[in-house]
């Protein structure tokens, strides 16, 4: 589990090799999963894998860059309004607010009946934003209670 994770790491980063790998380790599983699949068919199966692995990193890496800007800019919004407006909370409830908060996105995340295979759905879309902006506002109470 390790190695995949480190794999995954380096492909976000861009490493085709890790790429790769991540692939052949799908498809070996996949194999052990089903050991009446024909041998004939890895090769193939193989290079599909390699195609979806690298959409789904190019998708992983665009969520990366929307989450490390959601949690700059509401870590910016913290410290600049605790420049202008000091919060009359003190540190441990502001950073125990900000736990919860954090807690809560989390644990929404985990799925839930309604979702969709395509994951595009009315419903979907609003639990996604919802996600966003208790990320947003989990740094926001982070930052104020670092400050």
């Amino acid at each position: 589990m390790a190695v995949v994770t480190i794999d995954f790491a380096l492909g976000l980063l861009g490493s085709k090799a890790a790429a790769a790998r991540l692939a052949l380790n799908d498809v070996e599983a996949t194999f052990r999963e089903l050991p009446d699949r024909p041998r004939s068919k890895f090769a193939a199966d193989l290079e599909e894998q390699t195609e979806q692995v690298h959409l789904h990193l190019t998708e992983a890496r665009k969520k990366l860059v929307v989450a490390v800007a959601i949690v700059a800019t509401g870590t910016l919004a913290g410290w600049v309004a605790n420049l202008v407006a000091p919060i009359r909370l003190t540190s441990a409830q502001l950073g125990g607010a900000s736990a919860a908060v954090f807690a809560v996105a989390g644990l929404m995340r985990l799925g839930w009946t309604g979702q969709t295979y395509s994951g595009n759905s009315a419903v979907e879309r609003a639990d996604q934003q919802l996600f966003f902006a208790m990320c947003w506002l989990g740094s926001y109470l982070g930052a104020s209670a670092a400050l």
